[in-house]
């Protein structure tokens, strides 16, 4: 059985939609059915709050703007057990989630820079909106729309060339920006320190990483687009399809580093039990619950839940959205048709990325590929 490739796109579309419906169900109808909800209401209604699982005062204002202001108190309340230490599965699961979510980020950003992509709602002047919709209401909430958008509004979607691929100078800082911006402020809000306030300071940096992200990339992006104007066309080609390289290298490096690390931890606690004061299998960290059941839990379930659907969903979505694009290449894919081989062989290559660095990790690796096929 063949498809036909002018078809997928809007098969992923469909897709697309499919998922961010139950998606809404799994995530957000999960914490109203399980209790997650009411106990978060009561949390913030009370005249002197403190965090889940603590006698620590909640900081309620950071720079006096008040929808600002409660929007990063709450993000502090629905984050504050995943870097306190007191569960160890949601704290390991939100180590992967990290590493996953710096995929797509350099994934978006790649994106928003092809030229293909200029003067559409998936370019660079929408990655803050679209990135911080992704952390601060959900990435299984926004990624599935991103993903629509994208198959409708950009031509990189249906025309595979290479005048599709990102300027060098835009690409080749991201590894920069990425640590910059998002792994240090990620790694600063993981310290055990002893100061509450410190650490719900922190939190709110982490919470606004896509802004520092994107101030970041502009202000090394300058510079380097300085040098490249001065190349030749040839050289700066070359220097393209390098920079595109690094780039997806270390956002694939990222998802697999981090997905392996929690993979030999989770082992480590059986294995040595002695050394750690808890233990972890893979379904404790990674395996939620229904998302229809009604039994009520704790926050910190709760929470861990939520992330769960949060992650499972948004890749997914960016899964569909990447395998979508990289059959549109039709450099690599001249027949107007993708066969069972074409398909079944998408999938050995998914399945078996996907074990070794994530979804994510998977969906680099699939536009990386794409990539890699047109500047060959």
């Amino acid at each position: 059985m063949a498809t036909r490739i002018t078809t997928i796109p809007a098969v992923a579309m469909i897709s697309l939609t499919a998922i961010h419906l139950v998606g809404i169900n799994a995530m957000y109808g999960l914490i109203l059915r399980n209790g997650y909800y009411d106990a978060l209401v009561q949390v913030l209604r009370h005249p002197n709050p403190t965090l889940p699982g603590s006698t620590n005062p909640i900081l309620t204002v950071y720079n006096g703007i008040p929808p600002l202001d409660k929007l990063l108190t709450l993000a502090s309340v629905m984050f504050a057990n995943v870097t306190d230490g007191s569960a160890p599965a949601l704290s390991v699961y939100g180590v992967h989630f990290a590493g996953q979510f710096l995929g797509v980020l350099v994934v978006l950003m790649i994106e928003a820079l092809r030229q293909g992509n200029q003067r559409t709602v998936v370019s660079l002047a929408w990655f803050i909106p679209w990135t911080c919709a992704m952390q601060m209401i959900g990435y299984g909430f926004a990624m599935p729309i991103y993903g629509i958008v994208h198959l409708w509004t950009s031509s990189s979607a249906t025309t595979a060339t290479a005048t599709q691929v990102p300027v060098d100078a835009h690409v080749q800082v991201l590894p920069q920006t990425m640590v910059l911006g998002y792994i240090i402020p990620s790694i600063a809000w993981a310290l055990p320190l002893p100061w509450n306030y410190v650490h719900q300071w922190l939190g709110a940096v982490w919470q606004g990483s896509p802004v520092w992200v994107f101030i970041i990339y502009r202000c090394k992006a300058r510079s380097a687009a300085a040098k490249s104007k001065q190349m030749r066309a040839d050289r700066r080609s070359r220097t393209t399809a390098s920079g595109l390289t690094k780039a997806y290298r270390f956002a694939f490096a990222t998802c697999a580093v981090t997905q392996l690390g929690c993979f030999a931890l989770i082992a480590a606690t059986s294995l040595c039990p002695s050394v750690f004061p808890f233990r972890l299998t893979i379904s404790d960290v990674f395996l939620p619950a229904k998302f229809w059941t009604t039994e009520s839990v704790s926050m910190v379930v709760g929470i861990h839940h939520f992330y769960q659907y949060d992650q499972y969903v948004g890749s997914l979505a960016a899964v569909v959205w990447a395998v979508a694009l990289h059959v549109n290449n039709a450099k690599r894919l001249p027949a107007v048709m993708m066969t069972m081989r074409n398909w079944l062989k998408i999938l050995v290559t998914f399945t078996g990325v996907s074990l070794f660095a994530g979804p994510v990790g998977a969906v680099v690796w699939l536009l990386w590929d794409r990539d890699v096929a047109l500047l060959s």
